[in-house]
């Protein structure tokens, strides 16, 4: 079996599952990964795409909690200084969830 035919077989079985499965879903998040894999003869690591999500989502996840830290540490801040603050945070998360999605559809995996 060529690795086009291998491509060809991993896809039409990823499709051919229905959409609520949890096979299906997972399979579209790291079929570009493996399809790369395959064509450079590199052993398929399907783990990566969840790694990656993991470390970017903790990476957000610490910058916020370390301005709501900020925030909430300076006694000689005003409620108003806080809650901008706050708000900080807040778009530095929603912030990495939008760059994480804008790169899984790149990858064609979202």
């Amino acid at each position: 079996m060529t690795k086009q035919q291998e491509i060809a077989a991993l896809r039409a079985f990823a499709e051919s599952l229905p959409e609520n499965t949890y096979l299906r879903p997972w399979l579209r998040d790291v079929l570009p990964i493996i399809e790369r894999d395959i064509t450079s003869d590199f052993f398929p690591s399907p783990f990566l795409p969840t790694e990656w999500k993991r470390e970017r989502m903790e990476a957000a996840e610490h910058q916020a909690q370390h301005i709501i830290d900020k925030a909430n540490t300076g006694v000689f801040l005003t409620n108003q200084e806080c809650k901008r603050m706050r708000d900080e945070a807040a778009r530095h998360w929603d912030g990495a969830v939008r760059e994480l999605k804008a790169a899984l559809k790149a990858m064609g995996a979202e």
